[in-house]
């Protein structure tokens, strides 16, 4: 399903009036009418509608009841931001729970703050929506600061806050590449797939998984990785790697799969049919 990621480091500062928060939402209502015209039906977000602060004294549940807002606006925002932004039983909370997120920007004094909408947006591999608090977030690119087990890495997401972003080309681009799903098989001879085991004694069962695997399409090839976990498909990468978790030693070994993915959401397609033939 098609949705966007609510960030709620762009709820402040809050307007400087109830008519200036009037004018944001106005914004944000045009920007939603247009996200779902493009796909995308829902915003996540954990924090209730009635807790949103627009401006002192005025909050998102104030906005949707205040008859000097368009009723068509009212009525169109009713249901659209629902909770959560993680679902517990995905891979992606998982994920969230190993590492921490954050954001940062010196340029608008936004200290070093973990953000659940990016961190959401980054590992479902869907944009955020913003509030334009602040012209920061009139960019589509956000960058997501990623730590894990001593390492850090920056990752981008995609960001929507205004109708206009849907004429950004990069991000039309990407828009209709994740509004469409086509899955591309390779061109590699299942005998040819290179196939790279560690020495363990887990390897017998590993090797009879590889040989079963190598003849799906979608996979080109496959080498065994550090073990652990306590689902089948234990991560997806944006990369087209899966790493699968083989659960008949104690030591429950792993595999990483090069599959043909080009983007998570192939990736995690890819993921749903091994899991549904192999597991």
């Amino acid at each position: 399903m098609m949705r966007l990621f609510f960030n709620e480091l762009s709820i402040s500062p809050f307007a400087d009036s109830k008519h200036a928060a009037i004018d944001r939402m106005a914004v944000f209502a045009k920007t939603v009418s247009i996200a779902r015209q493009n796909g995308f039906r829902n915003i996540q977000c954990d924090y209730p509608v009635n807790t949103i602060q627009l401006a002192e004294q005025y909050s998102m549940y104030d906005w949707l009841n205040d008859p000097i807002v368009s009723r068509e606006y009212r009525d169109f925002m009713y249901g659209v931001i629902v909770p959560p932004y993680f679902d517990e039983d995905d891979i992606e909370f998982e994920r969230y729970v190993e590492a921490v997120m954050s954001y940062e920007n010196k340029e608008f004094d936004i200290p070093k703050t973990k953000c659940i909408g990016m961190a959401s947006s980054y590992l479902y591999d869907l944009p955020t929506i913003s509030l334009l608090s602040i012209p920061l977030w009139k960019q589509h690119r956000l960058s997501v600061i990623v730590e894990k087990e001593g390492s850090i890495s920056v990752e981008n997401i995609y960001n929507i806050s205004s109708y206009e972003s849907f004429d950004i080309p990069d991000l039309k681009d990407y828009i209709d590449n994740i509004n469409r799903i086509v899955l591309v098989e390779t061109t590699i001879n299942p005998e040819d797939k290179v196939i790279h085991l560690a020495d363990h004694h887990g390897k017998a069962e590993l090797r009879k998984l590889c040989e079963r695997l190598k003849y799906n399409p979608f996979v080109e090839s496959i080498r065994s990785t550090h073990w652990g976990g306590n689902k089948f498909i234990r991560n997806t990468h944006k990369d087209g790697n899966i790493e699968i978790v083989l659960d008949k030693t104690q030591e429950r070994f792993a595999l990483m799969v090069q599959t043909t993915g080009r983007n998570k959401r192939e990736t995690k397609e890819i993921a749903k049919i091994l899991e549904q033939e192999f597991k």
